[in-house]
């Protein structure tokens, strides 16, 4: 419910912000918006999972996020929505999921036995990749139908589902642990124990590469849809949908995989969203780019869940809050490829930028499977 929300919160922010302003470079702030206070918070945030329920640490992010759609929704019926309102919005979205992620994490393993726990990472981003069969596209035709407002309140319902389903989750009784420090005294112990993981940290330090490169892609489809399409809402929630069922195939794909070849998968899936990125500048046509998107989705999201498991995989489970409050760092550095991006579309147009991306996506992935031999043999 709260991924579904957020997809489709997404589509409507994204569209909203660019027919209100006609700027990439806001658009870009906007959307790089949640990013931002990752970077100060996640650290806190991995911490706080790794000391305290993880599941309450959820529920309460749940909670905000509901209250913030539901903020939006009524500003845009009284006339005084702006792009500063959606830009303080997408910050406290931030800050929310600076909690939120790595409690995610930390719940696994009090709900799944260790050696089920890779499966279950990927059956977790298969769970948030199912929703984006359909919500992006609901989001545009409700977009189109009844305005953005109807977008938001739909987003403040399905919050509020979430947080009434999530109290069905059981999970086991936390371990009885060694007194805690405080939590500055825990981010420092948990950021040497990283810090002492060569294969982790090498994981870590691609999958921002990785990140980095292909975060604009997603935050610019908006200025595709307008500027080189010349589509509505409709046509973005259709793209985001058919990325999203790549992000299905490929993460289902992944769960029912036995621990074998999983490195080499890592690298194959981040040629995949590079090809699908130059490919979709290259060729105008977006009959051609609905297909495309497709490939795009599976290999982002082959990205995404294969570092989440090639890290999980080698951390100890009461740092795994800690360890994911880093893996979530890389979506707060985003922001420095996303702004950027936005400046270079307003300058030369949203292909060349998109093209350029993809072609170095390719050029990295090829460049860490033929170097990092560490991370190309892992099961």
């Amino acid at each position: 419910m709260m991924v579904a929300g957020y997809q489709m919160q997404a589509i409507a922010q994204g569209y909203l912000v660019y027919q209100m302003t006609g700027s990439a470079k806001i658009l870009g702030l906007v959307s790089a918006g949640a990013a931002v206070p990752v970077l100060g918070l996640a650290l806190i945030g991995g911490a706080m999972a790794d000391r305290v329920r993880p599941k309450r640490l959820i529920q309460v992010g749940q909670a905000c996020s509901t209250a913030f759609a539901l903020f939006v929704a009524l500003s845009i019926v009284t006339g005084a929505i702006t792009w500063i309102h959606l830009l303080v919005v997408a910050l406290l979205q931030g800050a929310v999921w600076s909690f939120m992620g790595p409690a995610r994490q930390a719940l696994m393993p009090h709900v799944l036995d260790r050696n089920r726990i890779a499966n279950g990472i990927a059956l977790i981003a298969a769970g948030m990749s199912a929703p984006a069969l359909v919500a992006p596209a609901v989001a545009g035709l409700l977009y189109a139908r009844i305005g953005p407002e109807g977008v938001y309140f739909a987003v403040s319902a399905l919050g509020l589902l979430a947080v009434v389903f999530s109290t069905s989750i059981r999970a086991a009784a936390m371990p009885s642990q060694e007194p805690r420090g405080s939590v500055p005294a825990e981010i420092k112990q948990g950021l040497s124990y990283i810090w002492s993981k060569d294969v982790v940290r090498a994981l870590l330090l691609v999958g921002f590469v990785f990140i980095f490169l292909s975060a604009p892609m997603q935050y610019l489809l908006p200025v595709l849809i307008v500027d080189v399409y010349g589509r509505e809402s409709e046509a973005l929630g259709l793209l985001a949908s058919m990325a999203g069922v790549g992000a299905l195939i490929g993460t289902l794909s992944i769960a029912a995989l036995r621990e074998r070849g999983r490195g080499l998968m890592f690298m194959a899936a981040g040629m995949i969203a590079g090809v699908a990125m130059v490919t979709i500048a290259s060729i105008p046509i977006y009959a051609l780019a609905v297909g495309v998107m497709v490939a795009s989705g599976l290999g982002s999201a082959g990205v995404w869940s294969l570092n989440q498991i090639l890290v999980m995989g080698q951390v100890e489970d009461r740092y795994r809050g800690r360890v994911m409050s880093i893996f979530m760092m890389n979506f707060g550095l985003a922001p420095f490829a996303i702004l950027p991006a936005g400046l270079a579309v307003d300058a030369v147009g949203v292909p060349p930028v998109v093209a350029g991306l993809g072609v170095l996506v390719i050029v990295f992935a090829a460049m860490v499977l033929l170097t990092e031999r560490r991370i190309r043999n892992m099961p």
